[in-house]
């Protein structure tokens, strides 16, 4: 990890990647920073005390993944190094040309 700025965690609901996020964080180095894209969309444009699920039957799928996208963009753009796990959905024909540019940053 230590060559590497950013790492993303893609998998559909219930593939383990929450579980291996707090693995990760448990034995990394210090300096690195380790989200999940689905908090941090309800951090910025919810209430963190209600579910996600609730959030997306208020927003709709639609609103929910310009949220989500957004927060990938500031997320990727943002200094440190850091580990961020998000669901299959985030990783769209809009979004993966921003992902490859950051990968070669």
């Amino acid at each position: 990890m230590a060559n590497c700025e950013k790492i993303l965690i893609a998998g559909f609901s219930g593939a383990g990647k929450s579980s291996l996020l707090r693995e990760i964080s448990r034995l990394s180095p210090e300096g690195w920073v380790f989200q999940d894209l689905d908090q941090l969309v309800v951090q910025k444009f919810g209430d963190p005390t209600r579910p996600l699920s609730d959030w997306i039957e208020e927003w709709g799928w639609e609103r929910f993944r310009s949220h989500e996208d957004e927060c990938l963009k500031e997320w990727l753009a943002s200094p440190g190094k850091g580990v961020l796990s998000l669901g299959g959905g985030s990783l769209t024909e809009e979004n993966l040309p921003m992902i490859s540019l950051q990968a070669k940053l």
